[in-house]
């Protein structure tokens, strides 16, 4: 560790490469797309200390920071892609300056679930439901193969308005369509959510794109994962998670944290331009649609289901 710091210091590395040098393990040798996407992590976690008005001097550069951004360009998060993953400058009370942690967002559980998928992913689109909408699901049962779905709103082009929202649903689509999903959440269940946030603003002001943005999450966890795709990088990207996340114990993590070498960076270059990787496209739901039963037809009334 002394010797990547004396390296740092004597060569004035740049951003990327010092990531590369102090964060890899021996014998790293990242693709040119995980250099692209450190490139933009060093736009993205400029621009969020930019907006709390605090400068790369403020912020403590050590190996596990290094190690964290390597891991994320590994999982192939991409921190300018929405809702992926988002740089968080926290105040380290032991080193005077901040610290970074990484929260993961709504596409960023979808990423990973998808890449360590026991199956091939092709879509798991999320979907609002307004009152006055038919939704018919079909779990897979004797009568069905796979969990599929009827679905007609009620008016596709009247305005659509946050409080006539009474749930959501999300369809994972597969490569082999018998693993096909349904997720369904009612109004109930992601008021829940809604309830954890430190902050009620973002909600009140954006309840169907944080709905959206839950069902996402939950359709992620539902996502079941391959034992033999889990490698060292899934799992770190777990305790990174953690650590952007559990704020209850985020002042025993900076402590931890502590305690290793800080690698000096005193030239950092100016901020990479944007780019862009997004995740997969989604594709068409399925055409086929099994017959329902008349009377298993719901239309969701005018209070949440």
């Amino acid at each position: 560790m002394n010797d990547s710091k004396e390296v740092v210091r004597s060569t004035g590395k740049g951003f990327v490469q010092t990531v590369v040098d102090v964060g890899g393990q021996k014998g790293f040798q990242p693709t040119n797309a995980q250099l692209s996407l450190i490139r933009g992590y060093q736009t993205a976690m400029t621009n969020a200390l930019q907006n709390k008005g605090i400068t790369w001097s403020d912020i403590v550069l050590d190996q596990k920071l290094y190690q964290d951004l390597v891991n994320s360009a590994q999982m192939g998060f991409d921190m300018q892609v929405e809702n992926t993953l988002f740089p968080i400058p926290r105040r380290d009370k032991n080193a005077g300056k901040f610290r970074f942690t990484f929260q993961l967002g709504s596409n960023g559980y979808l990423w990973r679930a998808m890449k360590y998928s026991y199956g091939k992913v092709l879509d798991a689109t999320p979907r609002l439901l307004y009152k006055g909408d038919t939704f018919i699901p079909h779990f897979r049962d004797m009568n069905h193969p796979y969990d599929t779905f009827e679905y007609e709103p009620k008016d596709i082009l009247a305005e659509k308005k946050d409080e006539d929202i009474v749930g959501g649903f999300v369809y994972i689509i597969y490569d082999n369509p018998m693993q096909n999903k349904l997720v369904i959440m009612n109004r109930a269940e992601i008021n829940k959510h809604r309830s954890l946030a430190q902050s009620d603003n973002v909600w009140s002001q954006w309840y169907g794109a944080m709905a959206k943005k839950t069902l996402i999450i939950k359709a992620a966890k539902a996502i079941p994962l391959d034992p033999s795709k889990i490698d060292d990088v899934y799992q770190q990207s777990q305790i990174i998670e953690s650590e952007g996340t559990d704020l209850d114990t985020q002042n025993d993590i900076l402590d931890q944290q502590a305690s290793g070498d800080i690698i000096d960076t005193p030239e950092l270059p100016p901020a990479a331009p944007a780019m862009s990787a997004p995740i997969p496209a989604a594709v068409p739901q399925p055409a086929a649609k099994p017959a329902a039963a008349q009377e298993h037809k719901v239309v969701m009334p005018d209070k949440a289901f």
